[in-house]
């Protein structure tokens, strides 16, 4: 019995490495545009198609540890507004980024908590 769990552990933790697209959730974002960080009165503003966006902070396009890295904004600088899975909030991103480059970086992937949930569920069949 304990081989047959083992086989059936490796073989999904295989798909989990291997074929994760669909343990890959991609997000869904509306790109506003693209403008340069101006300042008035010492605050920062992005303006498109005649509205003004305030930042409060910028994305860097890089990802570490503690997840997406964030920076302050810096006047001059080209960002891409964008919204993120219907929220009204918008965000900010460092450069002129397409549509599929943001739900590539913001997608959230799933595979841990699959692997958790078969190694968890096989442990409970195979010492029950």
């Amino acid at each position: 019995m304990k081989k047959i769990f083992i086989f059936i552990l490796i073989l999904f933790v295989g798909f989990a490495f291997t074929s994760c697209d669909w343990l890959v959730e991609k997000a869904e974002v509306d790109v506003l545009g693209v403008g340069n960080i101006q300042q008035r009165k010492g605050g920062f503003y992005v303006e498109i198609d005649s509205l003004s966006y305030v930042p409060s902070f910028v994305y860097t396009n890089s990802s570490g540890r503690d997840g997406k890295q964030e920076m302050a904004p810096v006047e001059g600088m080209q960002v891409t507004c964008f919204r993120l899975d219907g929220a009204p909030e918008v965000h900010f991103i460092a450069g002129a980024q397409s549509e599929e480059y943001l739900a590539e970086y913001f997608s959230k992937s799933h595979w841990v908590a699959f692997v958790f949930f078969v190694v968890f569920g096989g442990a409970c069949i195979c010492y029950s």
